[in-house]
């Protein structure tokens, strides 16, 4: 069983509190050069500054709404979702190690009415695929399903594979799952193939959708070719679609991004793009 640190931090906003599981004080000191060290407290404590966009974003959602968070991780936007706004919430998590802490801060927020998870990704198609593991740590970034080690930008980066259970988004409401009123996307490497999976039917009926992109109208900063000819791909469906970007989000998304110091390497350049049906 994955380890549970007994430490939580806690997160006040709009009169409520966030409550998650961290590294006590003791385990982090001296530790936060590599973030990797502390990162559930490092995402804990950093969450309502380190993406100001997605929290401007998920305070426009209303009662009804369905929020489906693609790549949730240890379930930060999650939680801040079901405590805030008590909007319902489908969480996806296919890394064991954070899929554990997201049931776990679920279960202290209370919030097991509104949040429901899956150990699992979102695709395509319902498929058997693969997972590698970049590093091993909790409330760790950077692991990327595929069907096999070959497709990854560079298998090297990845510490380990293991299996990974994939369904796309139309053949999941298909089998009676409620349907989106917003999704959020942020995983790494297979976003066209988590839009081409719900074209039919999840996203014709979607109000909004947040998608973790490379850098682009104009942006010259390093980039993975690959990457950004995906990432094209989907702002080019979704535009074709009807949806548009929220300049506004995007422009805090790019300035808080820049400003960070800790994202170097593959996260350079990255911005949280919203497109809207109600700009």
């Amino acid at each position: 069983m994955p380890h549970l640190f007994t430490h939580i931090a806690k997160v006040g906003i709009h009169g409520k509190v966030l409550k998650y599981f961290c590294e006590s004080p003791e385990e982090n000191e001296d530790k936060m050069e590599d973030i990797y060290d502390g990162l559930l407290t490092w995402r804990a404590l950093s969450m309502l500054k380190k993406e100001p966009e997605t929290i401007k974003w998920l305070d426009s959602m209303e009662k009804g709404d369905v929020l489906w968070d693609i790549g949730a991780c240890v379930g930060g936007y999650s939680i801040y979702t079901a405590v805030i706004k008590r909007c319902k919430v489908i969480a996806f998590e296919p890394y064991y190690e954070n899929f554990y802490i997201l049931e776990k801060n679920i279960e202290l927020n209370e919030v097991q009415d509104v949040v429901l998870a899956y150990p699992m990704a979102v695709g395509e198609s319902n498929n058997y695929h693969m997972l590698g593991v970049r590093n091993g740590a909790q409330g760790s970034s950077g692991n990327g399903a595929m069907s096999s080690p070959s497709e990854t930008r560079d298998p090297k980066k990845f510490r380990r594979i293991t299996g990974c259970v994939m369904d796309s988004m139309d053949n999941m409401v298909d089998k009676g799952m409620p349907y989106p009123t917003h999704i959020k996307i942020d995983v790494d490497g297979i976003e066209p193939e988590i839009i081409n999976g719900g074209l039919k039917k999840v996203i014709p009926q979607c109000k909004s959708i947040l998608v973790e992109l490379e850098a682009f109208l104009g942006d010259q900063l390093p980039i993975r070719d690959k990457v950004r000819e995906g990432h094209k791909k989907v702002i080019d469906i979704l535009l074709g679609m009807g949806f548009k970007i929220d300049a506004e989000l995007y422009e805090i998304s790019a300035k808080t991004n820049d400003a960070l110091g800790h994202y170097n390497g593959d996260f350079v350049g990255m911005r949280n793009v919203v497109f809207s049906r109600f700009i």
